[in-house]
């Protein structure tokens, strides 16, 4: 055998079991031909088998992601080197200039697997495995064949995609996966007339993919600001493409969506800000953000909720809240219940309220929005003279569904010192029998 057929085949088969198999062959022959003495041919032998077998596996390792980047692992496996080639320059390098591209590329550490390692990936289980090998948070793998379709040589590309984001739950990762793999090009052919622009539309297409869904899993993790400028690149990208094909249609329609679920993220980060500041500006930047809502989620219990907490604190004004609020009627929610009932209360409404407050009562509470409830009637007491008459509500709530007597019979003592003797004599009368009952 020629040299330059060796080195031919070490180029091309190294990095296999059969390249390793061939290089401590090709040492051991060469070994004995050189040395005289067998102990020392059989002592040199094994130091070179050892640094050849070291040098192999170090060779073979997969490139890490690094610390604070976003790992995408690329693991296409070809038939052949020149599928191998078109690959790299039709598919490949336009999807490795896309992910850097935009104002969250920098992030991102793109690597796309050797030869020799993708075509050991071939099922799910392989494929996890070469993700934790690599610290991926993304993995798009599959492979690339020639077939002969309707007479016509085509490229038949199959690709799957795992995703794995540490700062959010299995369950939800598992959610991002079944998104991930519903939207990537899974099954594509590509014929050779127009086989450059159907790679290069193809990397395109993953690209904003895996934008979308990156920013779903930031998202999730409470990451708002950075989720929000990957689903804002995607939505850029997608604006200039053709809203005929499913998969951008899809994308179009759900983006729109899932920045909606981010500002009211926000929504919520800022009203539990405002519960711990009771700085009044705080509900200009929410009346803002709600304007903000998608349609579609403007009339979900939270956002309704948080409206008529905006109308109270800012606008002194209830009718607007309660109208909305009876639209939405949940009997078996204690949340729904004590907004009822602090609304009804708000307009006069005491007897109607007192009803929601049993309601209530009946469910299970969550200790943090009791004490949420209470401190906010508190605050609405010290801030509003003319919401005196919730001392009944608070009062009530204390008794019934805090069970805390003591601030019970203070809170009513309070309302009874009202002099709102005609508008509220009934319930004066109420809340005599019950200190009663105490």
């Amino acid at each position: 055998m020629k040299i330059t057929e060796i080195v031919d085949f070490f180029k091309t088969s190294w990095y296999t079991k059969t390249g390793l198999g061939a290089a401590i062959v090709f040492v051991t022959i060469a070994g004995i031909g050189w040395h005289e003495s067998l102990k020392q041919t059989t002592i040199g032998l094994f130091f070179i088998y050892l640094i050849i077998g070291l040098v192999w596996g170090w060779m073979r390792r997969p490139p890490r992601t690094s610390k604070h980047k976003i790992g995408f692992l690329v693991s296409i496996s070809c038939a052949d080197d020149t599928t191998s080639q078109q690959l790299q320059e039709d598919f490949i390098r336009p999807l490795r200039q896309l992910m850097k591209s935009g104002k969250t590329g920098y992030a991102f550490q793109f690597i796309n697997l050797p030869q020799f390692l993708a075509r050991e990936v071939e099922d799910v289980e392989q494929a996890e495995a070469m993700r934790i090998r690599t610290r991926a948070n993304f993995m798009l793998y599959g492979n690339v064949r020639k077939r002969l379709i309707g007479g016509k040589s085509t490229h038949v590309i199959h690709l799957e995609g795992i995703v794995l984001y540490r700062s959010i739950s299995e369950l939800v990762n598992r959610d991002l996966a079944t998104e991930f793999t519903e939207l990537l090009p899974r099954r594509i052919h590509i014929s050779g007339e127009n086989d450059i622009l159907a790679f290069q539309f193809t990397s395109e297409w993953t690209e904003i993919v895996v934008r979308y869904v990156l920013g779903i899993a930031f998202g999730l993790s409470g990451e708002l600001d950075y989720s929000e400028s990957l689903l804002n690149d995607s939505l850029q990208q997608l604006a200039n493409k053709n809203q005929d094909f499913p998969i951008y249609r899809k994308l179009k329609e759900r983006i729109p969506l899932r920045l909606s679920e981010i500002c009211q993220a926000r929504i919520n980060w800022l009203y539990m800000e405002w519960m711990k500041t009771r700085v009044l500006d705080i509900w200009d930047d929410i009346e803002i953000r709600l304007k903000e809502v998608h349609p579609a989620h403007q009339n979900s219990p939270d956002m309704i909720y948080c409206e008529a907490m905006l109308h109270i604190v800012k606008y002194r004004d209830s009718r607007l809240p309660l109208t909305k609020m009876k639209k939405i009627g949940k009997d078996g929610d204690a949340v729904w219940h004590l907004n009822m009932a602090f609304l009804y209360a708000y307009n006069g409404n005491l007897r109607n309220a007192a009803r929601h407050y049993n309601q209530a009562a009946l469910i299970e509470i969550h200790p943090e929005t009791i004490a949420q409830v209470e401190s906010f009637m508190v605050w609405i007491i010290e801030q509003d003279p003319k919401q005196k008459h919730l001392f009944y509500c608070l009062g009530f709530f204390n008794w019934k569904i805090k069970g805390d007597e003591v601030q019970a019979r203070k809170d009513f003592e309070s309302f009874l010192e009202l002099p709102l003797s005609e508008v509220f004599s009934k319930e004066k009368q109420l809340v005599q029998t019950w200190m009663s009952e105490m």
